[in-house]
């Protein structure tokens, strides 16, 4: 994979196309947050966080569906595990 033209690699910029990975907590969680790790700082890209990013208190599933319509995001990332074929 190689640095989009507006990302320098252990850099975030406010112009990065975000990006939401959607996956099973049951077995998908370790390898998220290494896809994250890896988008954030190897490669400057912006992700919209479904522990860091949602209100507490409020329908999770709203978020994210806001999150995903309302222009927060422009990028969706499933990660596909046995678990989440389930849903």
């Amino acid at each position: 994979m190689t640095n989009p033209p507006h990302s320098m690699p252990g850099r975030l910029h406010t112009d990065a196309p975000r990006i939401f990975i959607s996956y099973a907590r049951k077995d998908g969680k370790e390898f998220a947050l290494e896809l994250h790790r890896r988008l954030t700082e190897e490669h400057g890209f912006s992700l919209w966080q479904d522990l860091a990013d949602m209100e507490g208190g409020k329908d999770w599933w709203q978020q994210i569906y806001e999150a995903l319509t309302g222009g927060q995001v422009e990028y969706l990332v499933l990660v596909m595990t046995p678990a989440a074929d389930n849903y």
